[in-house]
């Protein structure tokens, strides 16, 4: 969503953003930083520690604020998980180099007065995109509930044959097909993913926009050190999940060991 709808949808709907915000750093930055978020009434929480290690219960944050000096030269596969359910990281200096390549980090200069006025429209727009997110894969899924049934047909080179969908792994875009794994092994189908997955039962889950996995074949949910997520199956094969659909496919893999047990 642009700058100008932001601006347009807080005129006619005026709301409390509500934003959690954590601060790293040394005790003059965390005391500067905090200056300027108790001013601003967009700000519910405020969390400050002194480096990176802060607990699983505390990553319900919305922005973290670094200082560049405290960033150590290699993330623990602890921490990294703690900063995946964050839409954007600000960080005060140069020194980036452990969060290289990830799209929501933000440089920042403190000595800049709009520093936090950006920071806080980025993250604003960044929750919109997943929430919008959440919507679509909610809004898909019960498209899928209303249609589906037990069996899946498919066409690998004009040999027709149907599968019982239990027993698909996983599905992913390949062009014009999709590929369907069933059992280990591969079959291509020519059809756009929106069309399968509104076929599939709620055991299915869109993880990324090329990727449908079967819940109940997933071992578990992993994080590498730069802090991306990663939905591990039983077979072996470990596909990204999307930032958009983090916290929808966490409460999904949840609820579903909740009724295993």
């Amino acid at each position: 969503m642009s700058a100008v709808a932001n601006h347009l949808l807080a005129r006619s709907a005026p709301i409390a953003l509500g934003l959690r915000v954590g601060v790293i750093g040394t005790e003059s930055f965390r005391n500067w930083v905090c200056g300027v978020l108790r001013r601003d009434q967009d700000v519910s929480t405020i969390k400050t520690w002194a480096s990176l290690n802060f607990g699983a219960d505390d990553t319900s944050l919305n922005v973290l604020v670094m200082e560049a000096a405290c960033i150590p030269s290699a993330i623990s596969p602890a921490a990294a998980e703690n900063l995946t359910g964050i839409s954007l990281i600000a960080i005060a200096g140069t020194n980036c180099g452990s969060f290289a390549g990830l799209d929501n980090v933000l440089s920042i200069t403190l000595e800049s007065v709009d520093w936090w006025p950006k920071a806080k429209e980025q993250a604003v727009q960044r929750r919109l995109q997943e929430f919008a997110g959440l919507v679509n894969a909610l809004a898909s899924e019960y498209h899928a509930a209303s249609t589906s049934d037990n069996m899946l047909r498919l066409d690998d080179g004009g040999e027709v044959s149907t599968v019982q969908i239990s027993a698909v792994d996983w599905i992913r875009a390949a062009g014009n097909y999709v590929e369907v794994r069933v059992n280990g092994k591969s079959h291509l189908l020519r059809s756009e993913m929106h069309a399968v997955q509104s076929r599939l039962p709620r055991t299915f889950l869109r993880i990324h926009r090329k990727v449908i996995i079967n819940m109940t074949k997933l071992a578990g949910i992993e994080a590498d050190s730069s802090t991306r997520l990663f939905a591990s199956m039983v077979s072996g094969e470990r596909f990204p999940i999307s930032r958009g659909r983090r916290h929808f496919v966490r409460s999904r893999w949840e609820e579903l060991r909740h009724h295993q047990h």
